[in-house]
């Protein structure tokens, strides 16, 4: 999967917010992170010989590669900032996959909504013509 370019604009929602998109493209493939405690979980993995040192140095560095979905929006979706955004819920991605595969997507509107706070968040997925 290819390593989407930086910079980086994470969906994040609260609990209960609603965001109405329109979509224009998208790209599916990997973003780096440093997720907190990264260099911990690393530095255990260096000592417990699951990593070696030169790939210990290369995660610190790199950070961890995770699955992202980016949505290139209509600039009305997002008007400041960049016109995208970048979906890292593995259970968003499979919802709006299918839709964005299928001839004619641009035209529809979509409409996400979150549900509770991470690690448990969910989020609903409303498409209209």
């Amino acid at each position: 999967m290819p390593e989407l370019p930086r910079p980086y604009e994470l969906l994040e929602l609260a609990d209960g917010d609603r965001l109405v998109l329109k979509i224009r493209g998208y790209s599916l493939g990997v973003i780096r992170i440093l997720p907190a405690g990264w260099d911990t979980r690393v530095n255990s993995d260096l000592q417990r010989g699951v990593v070696t040192q030169e790939q210990a140095a290369a995660l610190l560095r790199d950070g961890k590669p995770i699955q992202a979905l980016r949505l290139v929006l209509e600039p009305a979706s997002k008007p400041v900032g960049l016109t995208y955004w970048d979906v890292t819920s593995t259970t968003l991605i499979a919802q709006l996959l299918p839709f964005l595969q299928v001839v004619g997507y641009p035209a529809k509107t979509f409409t996400i909504t979150a549900f509770g706070v991470a690690p448990k968040k969910r989020f609903s997925l409303e498409v209209a013509p």
